[in-house]
């Protein structure tokens, strides 16, 4: 049995369910499927019994739920990493990554006053760029050491590790 449930809306009407369960399937992974009628009656009560956004698809694996599908599939990878490995990045995903590592960069070099973060001590700023960090790790991105080491510092934060295990991703 698996450790996944993917509650998923009426395939012939929700068509932002096919993306998580496409990933799951593609990949191999097993889950239980659970298809939950759209434009019924009691559909809304349903899908708020699986989902605390009240919106499918949600995955859930043990006590987490994880919904939207992106968070689904980014949730997978980082699970699975050798399984649902990112497809290779475009033109405009590597424009952005360059964006965001000038910001990084430059900041750094403006205001950072050699502290790890972006303005010297961790800041507002710090916790937007988190997530980003965050995803760096997961898709591999490549990073120069200057922005590897903000990464780093953003990772090896006390609330990052406690996040993590929130999210059960504890060891990494």
């Amino acid at each position: 049995m698996s450790d996944y449930t993917l509650v998923i809306g009426s395939p012939d009407l929700s068509s932002w369910s096919l993306r998580a369960w496409l990933v799951l399937q593609h990949f191999g992974l097993p889950f239980r499927e659970l298809v939950i009628e759209l434009d019924q009656p009691g559909t809304e009560a349903e899908i708020r019994a699986h989902s605390p956004a009240g919106r499918v698809p949600v995955l859930q694996h043990g006590s987490l739920a994880v919904w939207e599908s992106l968070a689904i599939i980014e949730y997978l990878a980082e699970r699975h990493p050798r399984t649902p490995a990112p497809a290779p990045r475009s033109a405009a995903a590597e424009a952005d990554i360059a964006r965001i590592l000038e910001i990084w960069r430059g900041t750094r070099a403006a205001y950072g006053a050699g502290g790890a973060f972006l303005f010297g001590g961790f800041s507002a700023a710090d916790a937007m760029f988190a997530p980003v960090a965050s995803r760096f790790i997961s898709y591999a991105v490549p990073l120069s050491a200057v922005a590897a080491e903000y990464r780093d510092a953003l990772w090896s934060l006390p609330a990052m590790r406690a996040w993590r295990r929130k999210a059960g991703e504890a060891g990494l």
